[in-house]
């Protein structure tokens, strides 16, 4: 049974959160949902730019350039400040 004086886990204010961490996620959801959306129209693009005929010029100069630089970086930013974020959950315990 749970103790209804004193709980332990309660919203948390505006005050306690720390601004820069609020920021960088949500920098690093939108990265993720605009690397996410040629998947959402076009399922095989990830794989082969050609899928939708925009394979030359800057189609095919932006598809190389999101493969080599920016695909599971901002998965791996994502799972980083997860595990920050839950870090600081357990700190707080």
């Amino acid at each position: 049974m749970l103790d209804q004086t004193s709980p332990k886990i309660a919203a948390t204010l505006g005050m306690e959160r720390i601004q820069s961490l609020d920021v960088m996620r949500g920098f690093v959801l939108f990265g993720i949902l605009l690397m996410n959306i040629n998947g959402f129209g076009l399922a095989k693009a990830y794989i082969d730019p050609t899928v939708a005929g925009g394979y030359t010029g800057y189609n095919l100069y932006t598809w190389i350039t999101t493969n080599m630089f920016f695909e599971g970086t901002m998965r791996a930013l994502f799972s980083l400040l997860f595990g920050v974020g839950m870090y600081i959950f357990w700190i707080d315990f």
